[in-house]
């Protein structure tokens, strides 16, 4: 057995000069195991010899980016959590208790797929700036070959980047107004192209590009915050024993009515009270012709355009109170 191993002649720890095994007494250096690929290395090293892994002692920031990337669902599911109920207690009128009636009332579950709908378009937004930022990561990991010969996109880790791209341009055709569609075309688009001719984020281009996505997402970012959210629409009520009341229906169940008023006050009326319900739309600003255009989705621009007429309304307006 052991003229076989000498047969074989030294491992790449004894062509390299490192001892097998040891723990750093009596002058054996210790080892330690890259976190990346499990192999042992030297215990002073910086970065692995099989994988060029950065072994480095991390920093915390780096702890928790490290952190982050390996278990993407849940803090996704957290900041999902977070910023749902962030909308519930901005429909509250950042009060405790009315905050807690609507999650008792409403339900949470009904809650959370309410606001990711009703926010959906500027939600598009975001993740095609965070496309654009993983395809020119992604572009980053690829190298050129040899001859500098260009790999195909469909062979490369740009692939699934550029598919959630292209999906989230199908989607928001029918979902996104025009001018939120033409934008994360555009900067979707140049990310791409940026990414095809391996840029990745080492030009200058790239770098500009990069910079552009932090503003926009930074900017698009406060606009989800700050824009009125609530996950049912609006009804006018019409009451056996008063005049209309302009409202979002929380829960009408049990004889009783949970509303929301568009000025965050919490009523509770009998449900008996109540003759007719009717679906309408608070418009928060002026309802003018521009505003109206600006609201088009792409799909129905070139029904627009094609038919000569803006498309009307599918519901009416709330009125407004006296």
């Amino acid at each position: 057995m052991d003229r076989a191993r000498n047969d074989r002649g030294p491992g790449p720890d004894a062509a390299e000069g490192l001892p097998a095994e040891g723990d750093g007494s009596d002058g054996v250096a210790a080892l330690k195991r890259c976190p990346r690929c499990a192999e042992e290395i030297r215990g002073e090293a910086t970065r692995c010899r099989y994988c060029q892994a950065d072994v480095r002692t991390q920093s915390q920031g780096e702890f928790i980016t490290t952190w982050v990337r390996g278990h993407s669902t849940l803090a996704l599911s957290l900041v999902t959590f977070l910023f749902v109920v962030f909308q519930i207690y901005k429909a509250a009128g950042f009060e405790v208790n009315s905050t807690v009636e609507l999650l008792r009332a409403g339900g949470l579950s009904t809650i959370v797929v309410g606001v990711l709908l009703v926010l959906l378009p500027i939600e598009m937004v975001l993740m095609s700036l965070a496309g654009s930022w993983w395809i020119l990561a992604a572009a980053e990991s690829v190298q050129g070959d040899a001859a500098g010969t260009r790999r195909r996109l469909d062979l490369d880790p740009r692939t699934a980047p550029a598919l959630v791209l292209a999906a989230l341009a199908l989607l928001g055709f029918w979902t996104s107004p025009w001018p939120l569609w033409l934008l994360c075309l555009v900067v979707s688009g140049t990310a791409v192209w940026l990414a095809v001719r391996r840029a990745g984020a080492g030009t200058i281009g790239a770098r500009r590009l990069r910079r552009v996505i932090v503003a926009l997402a930074v900017g698009f970012g406060f606009l989800l915050l700050q824009r009125p959210t609530i996950w049912v629409p609006a009804e006018k009520l019409s009451l056996r024993d008063g005049d209309p009341v302009v409202a979002y229906v929380i829960d009408y169940e049990g004889g009783w009515a949970t509303l929301l008023t568009p000025d965050h006050r919490l009523l509770r009326i009998s449900t008996t009270r109540v003759a007719d319900r009717e679906l309408c739309a608070v418009e928060y600003l002026e309802a003018r012709l521009f505003d109206r255009v600006l609201r088009l989705r792409p799909a129905q621009v070139i029904g627009a355009i094609s038919s000569g007429s803006l498309p009307e309304s599918l519901t009416p307006p709330c009125p407004k109170e006296q």
